[in-house]
């Protein structure tokens, strides 16, 4: 085998734990302004001639998770491929796992949920799925 699929999902966990930090700074900060009377950072940034406000800057950090899950979903489909493609038995063993993280992932990036503490919760049980997924593969893999 070329590929190291411990590596790939490794990367993966990793990639998915940089995605839910940044859903809970957006929590964080939408809870900072609920708190607060004046918005400092939009303060801040007006007296510098580029007004900012702090809700526009939690909106990144979600829209940027929401891309990490996008290329979490793509690393996690060829993934699957490779293992259906060099290893058959294997795939039989981990498919259904990989599909189930695949599927709570895209229903994360689909959904129209305005709640945060949804996307929170859901990546950190997919986090947990992959964390499983992985010490199952190392059994089967070695790096």
């Amino acid at each position: 085998m070329k590929k190291n699929i411990v590596v790939d999902i490794d990367k993966c966990i990793e990639k998915l734990y940089i995605a839910h930090v940044k859903f809970r700074t957006a929590r964080n900060i939408f809870n900072q302004v609920k708190q607060a009377k004046i918005d400092s950072i939009l303060f801040v940034s007006a007296i510098y001639g580029i007004p900012f406000s702090s809700r526009e800057m939690a909106y990144m950090f979600i829209d940027s998770a929401l891309r990490d899950l996008k290329g979490i979903i793509k690393k996690l489909h060829k993934i699957d491929k490779y293992i259906e493609k060099n290893d058959p038995p294997r795939y039989v063993l981990f498919h259904q796992h990989i599909i189930e993280v695949i599927t709570v992932l895209d229903e994360l990036c689909g959904s129209k949920d305005t709640d945060i503490d949804h996307y929170i919760v859901v990546t950190e049980k997919a986090l947990d799925k992959l964390r499983e997924l992985n010490s199952r593969l190392s059994i089967y893999f070695v790096k």
